[in-house]
């Protein structure tokens, strides 16, 4: 099952937080020690520290992830986590190397835990990333009910990217397309229902627990989704998503 793998991860990132949070709180004392003895430790004292208190850091959340895999931050973040990746490990119906669907939930192909309900995406767009002004990256953000997945999109064509996000508009009933404030203001609020009930976010009319694979979409059900205007009027219909429009402003959240 899916879950099996998240705690393999879990307990893989805790056996790593460990072993280094170990050296790096032994070291700084056995140093101490030493410099103590020359009478050099004043010398070194802020030093040793700068060191010696990240270790404890990675040794405390080292150990409690070997002890206690559920006071992970990961389900703190998603209390549905291992119904999601059960579901995915399960139910999939599709995947491509950026995303995988399955008849409920949407996850990051390089990175299964970042993953959400189908209902519970909210915003969808691009942040381009650079470093003196020369791009370095370009990530993909559906910014869902429980956290953000990104997907690297960098070097990627236009048309592959609108044919990713297109595939997300055809399966997320809730989703919009775009940095902007209208996308924002939606996402907040959305977030703020989802809250507000408990981690609950009708369909309104989408068909629950049915995945229409993209290319054999129907009309009807195309236009059931770009007719959807959730939960206060004076928001516009869901925009299909221009990678290169002055609606998308790629700016980060």
């Amino acid at each position: 099952m899916g879950r099996e793998l998240v705690f393999k991860k879990i307990k893989n990132s805790g056996i790593v937080l460990t072993i280094i949070g170990a050296l790096f709180t032994g070291f700084p004392l056995l140093s101490a020690i030493a410099f103590a003895m020359d009478g050099t430790l004043g010398e070194y004292i802020v030093v040793m520290l700068i060191i010696f208190i990240p270790g404890v850091l990675m040794l405390i959340f080292g150990i409690r992830n070997l002890t206690n895999p559920m006071g992970n931050g990961m389900f703190k973040r998603n209390p549905h986590l291992l119904n999601q990746v059960d579901n995915m490990a399960t139910n999939k119906r599709y995947e491509d190397k950026f995303i995988m669907l399955s008849d409920r939930c949407i996850a990051n192909k390089k990175a299964f835990t970042e993953i959400a309900y189908l209902e519970d995406v909210f915003l969808v767009y691009i942040q381009k990333q650079s470093t003196n002004f020369i791009p370095t990256g370009k990530i993909l953000y559906i910014c869902t009910a429980t956290g953000n997945i990104g997907i690297n999109v960098y070097g990627c064509k236009k048309a592959t990217i609108d044919e990713l996000a297109s595939k997300i508009a055809k399966v997320c009933p809730n989703a919009r397309f775009g940095y902007n404030n209208e996308g924002l203001a939606y996402l907040k609020q959305m977030q703020q229902i989802y809250k507000n009930n408990n981690g609950m976010i009708n369909y309104r009319g989408y068909v629950q627990n049915d995945f229409i694979l993209p290319e054999y979409m129907s009309n009807a059900a195309m236009q059931n989704q770009m007719n959807q205007n959730y939960y206060q009027e004076g928001y516009n219909q869901n925009s299909y998503y221009q990678n290169d429009s002055n609606y998308n402003t790629y700016s980060q959240i």
